[in-house]
């Protein structure tokens, strides 16, 4: 409010009128609460700009974009793609838990040699064991079956597993030498690619079993 002088020499407080305002304590979206000095309070959503003439019914509202979903017959052909990946990988654990040679430090007495025989023919045996599996799994992601990468996040989780502890047995056997094996390295990197491959398998799952294929046998 600001006085004025009238023409008897009184002030008088006199209100200025704003038009376009809503009235105080009204709710406008995405703005807040209009206050008696015409003041916004809150807060509205980036992107979005309100005069204070603009009707609520007006307020344009933000666009949220929409990922396309895939269709049943890109699924399966995407399932049935992972077959060969799937054979690559059997094929080379298969090769390496079969020949990779049984050892043990050369510090070691005859009880711990035994003992560190043991630890890597049940390693690399289970090694084979995965290759294995990754055989079974490539044959049923041929047919496309969506079971066929529930298989395979499984056995891809187990494969990670392995390697990580294959990485620390070579790695205690290295130290009992006083030496360091880099062949670690390249189990964990591999344990690393495993992750991923886990993560692809099963998004697919979940792909295949979405809306989209719901009428889709498994």
């Amino acid at each position: 409010m600001r006085p004025i002088r009238t023409g008897h020499g009184r002030s008088e407080a006199v209100t200025p009128h704003v038009t376009g305002l809503p009235a105080a304590g009204t709710m406008m979206r995405g703005v807040g609460f209009w206050d008696r000095t015409g003041n916004a309070r809150g807060r509205r959503p980036a992107g979005v700009t309100l005069s204070r003439s603009t009707p609520v019914s007006e307020a344009p509202v933000p666009q949220v974009s929409q990922v396309p979903k895939r269709s049943p017959a890109a699924v399966t052909a995407e399932i049935r793609s992972t077959a060969l990946w799937l054979v690559i990988g059997g094929g080379l654990c298969l090769y390496f838990g079969l020949s990779l040679t049984v050892t043990a430090p050369g510090s070691s007495n005859a009880e711990e040699e035994a003992r560190w025989y043991a630890i890597n023919t049940v390693l690399n045996h289970c090694l084979a064991g995965v290759g294995a599996l990754f055989i079974l799994g490539a044959g049923l992601a041929a047919t496309g079956k969506r079971v066929a990468m529930l298989a395979a996040t499984i056995v891809e989780i187990l494969l990670a597993l392995l390697l990580v502890v294959m990485s620390v047995s070579w790695t205690i056997e290295a130290r009992a030498d006083g030496r360091w094996s880099y062949e670690v390295i390249l189990l964990l990197i591999l344990a690393v690619l495993g992750v991923g491959g886990v993560k692809h398998s099963w998004e697919l799952y979940r792909a295949a079993g979405g809306p989209v294929a719901a009428g889709r046998e498994t």
